[in-house]
């Protein structure tokens, strides 16, 4: 659901400790597989934090993607809207699984000079925390620079919702290159954290990844690479994910079907000051 408890990951200073529900129903139990069983737990959890926990509910907008799609052929070619990712790992429970934002955003070299030195649209953090040293380097090419990034749509015991969660160097191909020839080239394997299997990369970008400490502390940008595995045997469409250097295994996206038969998720439904 779109709610967050008040004492919501990412509100905390460095010296605080977050506070949750920590009812029976909050508790991580194991993944639920139906739309009946996740109403249920749902509805449960809102009764505790409001009845026992006594947590007011913040309620948070959930916007659809910007339409924006790049003409060059280089940059990944990701629909933009709303992915879910399997963690794969059992001690979350049912917070096992990630909702994201993706979207492409391009910025000029006016813009790109801004970014790097007070972020604001892309690399922006709740701590003013600032944008990684590296982004220096895309500012020399004094040229328009075009970014794929990935935002929280609910947040995880690290990393709150609203958070960027990654971010990717798209194109155009020279910033790409900058990038490769600084840090090397992307793992040719990554491990799917879902399944444990071990998938060959198809394709590569260059990017940061977001790594914080319990309740949104401390967070800071790591490097990492949004990698192209291999289609979905079923659909036929591409599959991503993002992929850290320290570990180089990777939650794979999936693209939320209900997207497409639910209009409103479309951010032309919004009002104009808030798309």
């Amino acid at each position: 659901f779109a709610g967050s408890q008040k004492a919501t990951p990412g509100s905390f200073s460095t010296s605080e400790q977050p506070e949750f529900c920590r009812t029976d129903a909050w508790q991580a139990g194991v993944l639920l597989t139906n739309e009946e069983a996740a109403k249920g737990k749902t509805e449960m959890m809102l009764q505790d934090m409001f009845s026992t926990c006594k947590f007011p509910c913040d309620l948070a907008l959930l916007r659809g993607p910007d339409d924006f799609v790049p003409h060059d052929p280089g940059v990944p070619r990701i629909r933009p809207g709303l992915y879910v990712g399997d963690y794969g790992n059992h001690q979350y429970g049912q917070f096992r699984t990630e909702v994201l934002l993706l979207e492409y955003i391009s910025l000029t070299a006016a813009e790109l000079v801004a970014e790097s030195t007070s972020p604001t649209r892309v690399f922006a953090r709740p701590n003013r925390a600032g944008a990684p040293l590296e982004l220096a380097k895309l500012v020399q090419l004094q040229s328009e620079v075009t970014f794929m990034r990935g935002v929280k749509q609910c947040g995880d015991f690290h990393v709150s919702m609203g958070a960027t969660t990654f971010v990717a160097v798209c194109g155009p191909s020279t910033a790409c290159s900058i990038l490769v020839d600084e840090f090397g080239q992307c793992p040719s394997t990554v491990r799917n954290r879902q399944t444990h299997q071990i998938e060959d990369v198809r394709r590569s970008w260059r990017g940061w990844g977001t790594l914080a400490m319990p309740g949104f502390r401390n967070p800071s940008w790591a490097g990492g690479w949004l990698v192209q595995l291999g289609d979905d045997g079923n659909s036929g469409d591409h599959r991503f994910g993002f992929v850290w250097d320290r570990n180089q295994d990777s939650v794979v996206l999936h693209w939320i079907i209900q997207q497409d038969t639910s209009p409103f998720l479309q951010r032309a439904w919004l009002p104009e000051d808030v798309r």
